[in-house]
């Protein structure tokens, strides 16, 4: 299927100059993958530890480790290089070291009324009674995730370094979850992702402000989606119990796009949404 989804989406007229390339990368188990747009870097996790190997110097230029080597869940979740530069956008997941906090808490001091005396016109009404403060435990998430961009240089650039900045941290991505489908939009600054654990799935969106949402439906499952760089709608596979539909999104508004059972999305190409008939895996249309 991805052939025929790639004969689709990058037909030979469109195709880059480098339609193949070989190289050697020092290692073993090395996993997804990934090229730069410009192919001359790559990036890859090799036991845990996110890689990014320079091709046209031929040596490793950067490295990331996961601040624990028993803890799965920890480290770098997923990553993704930017359409139009040699810029790698990353998640990294840390124990949080102030999961539990201990918190002050004063209750509003109470008022008691005594039993008025008739025989004593002077006795004073009301008494407020003070009430000590109490330290209650606050429980945060015990994960934080932060999202980075590694800028890298020109790939003949030997003397600048990486720079891996820090951009934010996202506190309601739950712990353990999994990263499962990631895409950018360049245009608006929109970053959209799912997150799936145990039990639910989440579809986020974080914008250029830091600001993060959730803008799927309860019980709803999203196999795939793309973003438009032109207008930063997002194209999605949902599917709610029985009923298959592509949406796109803008924001938080929705429209059907189709709702043909086996219609799926191919990608964005020059503005336009490409929808094809997948059955069990094939692209048949």
């Amino acid at each position: 299927m991805n052939k025929k989804v790639q004969a689709v989406m990058t037909p030979v007229s469109n195709e880059p100059i480098t339609l193949n390339l070989t190289a050697t990368i020092p290692g073993s188990n090395l996993q997804n993958i990934q090229i730069s747009s410009a192919k001359d870097y790559l990036a890859y996790t090799e036991n845990g530890t996110l890689k990014i190997y320079n091709l046209v110097q031929g040596k490793q230029v950067f490295e990331k480790k996961s601040p624990s080597t028993t803890d799965k869940t920890l480290g770098v979740l997923t990553y993704q290089w930017l359409p139009d530069r040699n810029t790698l956008l990353y998640f990294y997941a840390k124990k949080n070291p102030n999961e539990v906090t201990n918190v002050t808490v004063y209750p509003k001091a109470t008022v008691k009324t005594p039993v008025i005396k008739t025989e004593d016109p002077n006795q004073k009404i009301d008494k407020v009674i003070p009430v000590e403060p109490r330290t209650e435990k606050k429980y945060g998430n015990p994960q934080l995730t932060e999202l980075y961009s590694l800028e890298l240089p020109e790939s003949k650039d030997d003397t600048t370094l990486p720079d891996d900045r820090f951009n934010q941290s996202i506190d309601n991505l739950p712990k353990g979850g999994k990263i499962e489908n990631l895409v950018f939009s360049t245009s608006s600054n929109l970053i959209y992702l799912t997150v799936k654990n145990e039990s639910t799935q989440l579809l986020m969106e974080i914008d250029v402000m830091k600001n993060v949402r959730t803008l799927n439906k309860s019980g709803e499952a999203i196999d795939n989606m793309a973003a438009s760089d032109r207008y930063g709608t997002l194209y999605i596979d949902s599917k709610v119990g029985n009923t298959h539909q592509v949406i796109a999104l803008d924001g938080t508004k929705r429209r059907i796009i189709s709702k043909k059972l086996n219609d799926s999305i191919l990608g964005i190409r020059d503005g336009k949404v490409y929808i094809g008939e997948v059955i069990d895996d094939e692209l048949v249309s």
